[in-house]
């Protein structure tokens, strides 16, 4: 909200017009954290990618880029490398694939069929034509038959071994890193290398990285990346290239965020959720367990005994729905994929390695949208409930539920066993404070559903309705829409939509006369002036400005200040709005004030007691 009050001693009101500047800069919005895939080389890998709010891409554009700017698929209105489109990196032709069937979701999501070693490297998925445009970030490794795979976590330091065959000398040698297939990571040649003068290291490894000098003559060339970064992740090359014949290592490199992994899947598809070894150790005849939620069993399987083939103890809810993959028991591959995956599968999940030493454990996070998933609009400053019951009509008098937003897991409303935000229990988000409550009498049929009092613009956005304690797990999305009032715009010179200001008289006292102009929607640090009819500047007295920036659709805009109220004061507005310029949406205010100082007492008396009519009218 911009508000800015300005005292004037000159009290002869004249014209005003409000124009309001207002510069939108483009912006890209990265939702979700970064997802770190793995594969095994020549299977196929799905890379997921959807728009935040599901909106339908069959006419809209997304691209898939490696993060150098290889071109990997191209949608663009059912156009793409596959039926005719140019561009595509020769390295993909023929292996990247979409789904058509999706895209009325928003699912962007690719398929990479037959991976290679060199696929691996971090993949960009990108909505340039959406506002706020979004993209979303995939980390993929794909693991070579005998490739070394390394895991560090981010902040820490990593040892990539790299040695010749012969240990031959390497003193007055040379070898070269690079980091898929491009990205120079350290050279080497004779003494002269990238941290004594050498040029042409990649800037994203400048200072981190540094070799073994006393280890050179017994031709180690292993090297040492300080700080490691989650986009350090990838496929690392060391080259011999003087030796006859030339060597190579390849060494892939996961550096794993502070953050568990977090995959998005749409209701009734199959997800893969990753999960191996560190060593790559032989599991044919080992043990592994999947569980949900710290304690529900999804699968196990224990040296060839698993929940498909005889082994008891799954739960229900995922019995004929989980799979793993047998030939890739071998490479340490514990990966698992749920079939026709469904809302209630969202959760965490452990994959654990107990019998290894020291144990192992990967966590991934799986969110599956609904295709049906409830939305409900209502007014700005109206009352709504968001629906949510359990599927049973379990009596919740004694259990939990909670209430999230699902974007950044806002607390909204909680309760448990009779005890909640209202009476006692701590967490919920300031925002919500005194405005949610639920319905007492109905929790014994299970009824959650809460009422939002005096709902705001910024109230909008997906809600989860979560019963944790049932088994298993029940989850709700609701999606809320708030709509700002909007009153008519009388001055009806500029088509287009923009955000409209409020103007108005804030107080009259003998020293001069207090304006208002309020405008919602504002995200950038505005430009305001006051000018006369004539369009001269105008300096106030004591000007004050309270600068809040509220994101809003809309603006209210009372009709009164757009029309003549008293034909003796000759008041008159005139609003002028100039939008979308360059991609960038400008809204200029400018407001005309011409005040002329009063002669004489009896005539400011006139002027205020005016002043005053008009304001009450």
């Amino acid at each position: 909200m911009f508000n800015l009050w300005m005292i004037s001693t000159t009290m002869e009101l004249l014209p005003l017009v409000c124009l309001y500047i207002l510069t939108w800069s483009a912006r890209t919005d990265q939702t979700g954290p970064n997802v770190t895939l793995e594969a095994s080389e020549g299977s196929d890998i799905i890379l997921p990618c959807s728009t935040s709010t599901k909106k339908d891409m069959v006419s809209g554009l997304f691209d898939w880029k490696k993060k150098d700017g290889t071109e990997v698929f191209m949608y663009e209105a059912d156009i793409h490398y596959n039926n005719g489109r140019t561009g595509q990196d020769e390295r993909f032709k023929g292996r990247v694939s979409h789904f058509p069937d999706q895209l009325k979701v928003g699912n962007a999501s690719i398929v990479i069929h037959n991976t290679k070693v060199e696929d691996s490297g971090i993949y960009r998925c990108i909505f340039p034509h959406l506002q706020p445009k979004e993209e979303k970030i995939i980390t993929l490794v794909v693991n070579g038959t005998n490739a070394v795979t390394l895991e560090a976590l981010e902040g820490s330091d990593i040892i990539l071994p790299c040695s010749t065959s012969t240990k031959k000398d390497m003193v007055s040698g040379l070898f070269d890193w690079k980091k898929d297939d491009s990205v120079e990571v350290f050279m080497y040649d004779a003494g002269i290398h990238y941290n004594n003068g050498r040029s042409g290291q990649d800037p994203q490894f400048r200072g981190r990285v540094s070799h073994f000098p006393d280890q050179l003559k017994v031709g180690d060339a292993s090297i040492r990346i300080n700080n490691t970064k989650v986009e350090d992740s990838g496929s690392y090359r060391c080259i011999f290239p003087r030796l006859q014949p030339i060597e190579e290592k390849i060494i892939t490199l996961v550096v794993n965020g502070t953050n568990a992994v977090t995959l998005e899947a749409l209701e009734g598809s199959d997800i893969i959720l990753p999960c191996s070894t560190s060593t790559k150790e032989d599991m044919v005849s080992g043990l592994f367990d999947w569980k949900k939620d710290d304690g529900v069993e999804v699968f196990m399987y224990d040296d060839g005994i698993h929940y498909n083939n005889g082994r008891p103890g799954q739960n229900d809810w995922f019995k004929g729905r989980v799979s793993h993959f047998a030939d890739q028991l071998k490479v340490g591959n514990a990966s698992i994929v749920i079939h026709n995956t469904k809302v209630n599968d969202s959760g965490s999940y452990r994959c654990i390695f107990p019998r290894l030493q020291p144990n192992e454990e990967k966590v991934i996070t799986l969110v599956v949208n609904g295709t049906n998933a409830v939305t409900l609009e209502a007014l700005e400053g109206s009352d709504i409930i968001l629906p949510c019951s359990t599927s049973t009509k379990k009596d919740m008098v004694s259990g939990v539920f909670d209430w999230k937003k699902k974007k950044d897991g806002t607390e909204v409303f909680m309760y448990e066993a009779g005890i909640h935000y209202n009476n006692g229990l701590r967490g919920q988000n300031d925002w919500f404070k005194g405005r949610v409550s639920h319905f007492p009498d109905q929790l014994k049929v299970g009824n959650a559903s809460i009422r939002i009092n005096n709902t705001k613009v910024e109230d909008s956005g997906s809600y989860r309705c979560i019963f944790p304690r049932l088994q298993p797990p029940e989850e709700k999305i609701i999606t809320l829409v708030v709509h700002g009032r909007s009153l008519k715009d009388r001055t009806g010179e500029i088509n287009g939509a923009a955000a409209k200001p409020i103007v108005g008289i804030r107080a009259v006292t003998k020293d001069g006369v207090l304006l208002n102009c309020v405008v919602a929607g504002a995200t950038s640090q505005p430009k305001v002036e006051w000018q006369d009819g004539d369009g001269n500047r105008l300096h106030a007295e004591e000007p004050q400005e309270n600068i809040r920036h509220v994101i809003s659709d809309e603006i209210h805009v009372p009709d009164q200040l757009f029309e003549s109220c008293s034909p003796d004061v000759g008041l008159k507005i005139g609003l002028d709005v100039v939008i979308f310029l360059l991609g960038a949406v400008i809204v200029v205010c400018l407001l005309y004030i011409r005040h002329l100082r009063r002669k004489g007492t009896r005539q400011k008396d006139g002027v205020l007691e005016s002043l005053k009519s008009e304001n009450q009218c």
